[in-house]
Order: structure tokens, then C-alpha cells, then sequence
């Protein structure tokens, strides 16, 4: 039997099943694009999920699943830093960590925020209250929803994926380029 959050609802048996929060819901198994995500990280975005905290895969992981082979050591996310989703945030890593985190909940309710779980016994999670050139509303609002090993995960869109990495090098023309390549591109 498979556990699923009770947002999520299995309703064929093609490449889509069921859809969470009015997202379409995509199947992550052997033969398709593969979120690849370590089982301690998996868990720790099972729970927010489950907590309802608004968040989105991005970095490495994301451009895994696009078909970008990108070796990574963790899970950033880009958070939703409304002090509704914060909360949430906040009360879901005391949850995943089983004590108080080093930081303030303050600090999940800022713009530019970037907060690191790091600990050796902790999920190795890189968290962005902003994403240059991105407004997260609208990121949440087009992501995409990968089921995974009975998780639901929050993906950054392609297109936004694309838009976040091509943002920050704007400044130097020449990065920006190879940055949008890399994502475009096969590596």
C-alpha cells in the first residue's frame, strides 16, 4: 500500500495520477526523469508537504528531474516567506530536526533570507526566502508536482528554472549564457 498525503489523489494509470493543491501530479519512477533525492531529504519534503508549507525544488535536484545530469550534496529550496507559510516552516523543521533550529522563525518571514540545515544528523536542506527574478507566487503557481517514493515534491517550473538561473548573471552577459546553456542544453 502506498502512503500518499491526503491532498493527493491517484486517479489513473498513465504518466499523470491525480493532482495536489490543482497541480497536475506526475508519477517519479524507473524509466522516467528521476528527482534523486537522498531518503533523509525525501522525508524531510514529505513533511513539509504534509504541513502545507509552500515551497519549490529548485538548483541541482530540479534540473535532475529536466534531464540535466547535476551532482549536488543537497535540496535547495525556495520558501514562500508569507508569515502563514513561515509558521508553517518554522513548526515543519522542528518537526524534521527534533529541536529548535539556530535560527528565529524572523528570519523564514524575510525577503532575501537563506537558511542552511547542514547538521550531520540533520536533511541537508539550502532554503531561499528570495530568488532573483523570481517572484515566488507566480513560481508556485506554474511548478510542477512529482510523486516520488510516496512523496509529493514541489519542482520549479522549466521555464522559471531557466528564468532563476539567467537572473543573477545579467550582469555578465557571458555567464548568463553559459548559465541558460547549461539548463537548455545537454550538458
Amino acid at each position: 500500500m502506498v502512503l500518499i498525503p491526503p491532498r493527493v489523489a491517484i486517479g489513473c494509470t498513465g504518466a499523470r495520477h491525480g493532482a495536489i493543491a490543482g497541480r497536475p501530479l506526475t508519477r517519479s519512477s524507473a524509466g522516467s526523469r528521476m528527482l534523486s533525492i537522498p531518503s533523509r531529504e525525501l522525508r524531510a519534503l514529505a513533511t513539509l508537504t504534509e504541513s502545507g508549507v509552500k515551497y519549490l525544488l529548485f538548483g541541482g535536484r530540479a534540473r535532475q528531474h529536466y534531464g540535466i545530469n547535476r551532482q549536488t550534496e543537497d535540496v535547495d529550496l525556495f520558501v514562500g516567506y508569507e508569515p502563514e507559510n513561515a509558521t508553517r516552516l518554522w513548526a515543519a523543521i522542528v518537526n524534521i530536526v527534533g529541536h529548535f533550529p539556530a535560527f528565529r522563525i524572523a528570519d523564514l518571514g524575510k525577503a532575501r533570507k537563506h537558511i542552511r540545515l547542514l547538521g550531520e544528523d540533520e536533511p541537508k536542506l539550502d532554503m531561499l526566502t528570495s530568488v532573483p527574478g523570481l517572484d515566488f507566487a507566480t513560481a508556485f503557481n506554474s511548478r510542477e508536482v512529482v510523486l516520488q517514493d510516496a512523496a509529493a515534491v514541489s519542482v520549479m517550473s522549466k521555464d522559471d528554472l531557466i528564468g532563476a538561473k539567467r537572473a543573477p548573471a545579467e550582469r555578465d552577459p557571458r555567464a548568463a549564457l553559459r548559465r541558460v546553456k547549461a539548463v537548455i542544453c545537454c550538458p
